[in-house]
């Protein structure tokens, strides 16, 4: 372990950054704290509708397991796109603290999802593996993540909306 740490390979892949970036954007506005219906839905639902899967017996098949990462894959170059065009927009002068400030957070919300796309499509081929437990304990899994892919992609796309809306609002004054 000491060669890992002075040739700092684990730093170099360490993502604690980007969860916890995207965890610190899961707070109420007003009370700057973490408000039970965030993590609700951002842990309470996915849960749920792993477990609901799981014990209703919808085992995921090798084909849903191509189109996962088929369309896991789209959303990961989309995704990079989003982030440059998010930085282009960083990177020019304003005084907009809170348009500064939700930018970032999309940033990181967006940054979140690649990463969870990453460790879907690994999860995805180890489902591959013909073993039971492994396609049990990797379905309820994928189950899990995908649940969580889509409610960040959704928080994304509203603050993105809020974003936006508020952009045309100004050039309408």
């Amino acid at each position: 372990m000491n060669i890992l740490r002075r040739l700092n390979l684990l730093e170099k892949i360490n993502v604690n950054d980007i969860i916890g970036n995207h965890v610190g954007t899961l707070v109420n506005d007003n009370s700057k704290k973490h408000g039970t219906s965030d993590w609700f839905t951002f842990a309470a639902i996915p849960i749920l509708f792993s477990t609901a899967m799981f014990f209703l017996k919808l085992p995921i098949s090798n084909n849903s397991i191509n189109i996962i990462i088929t369309s896991l894959s789209i959303f990961v170059g989309l995704l990079f796109n989003m982030v440059v065009l998010i930085f282009d927009i960083l990177n020019k002068p304003t005084q907009d603290e809170v348009k500064k400030e939700v930018l970032k957070q999309i940033l990181s919300n967006i940054s979140f999802t690649i990463l969870l796309s990453i460790v879907m499509i690994g999860f995805c081929l180890v489902h591959l593996v013909p073993n039971a437990l492994v396609k049990t304990i990797t379905g309820c899994v994928i189950y899990l993540f995908l649940a969580l892919f889509f409610l960040t992609l959704l928080m994304i796309l509203k603050r993105m909306s809020a974003l936006f809306d508020s952009e045309v609002k100004k050039t309408q004054e």
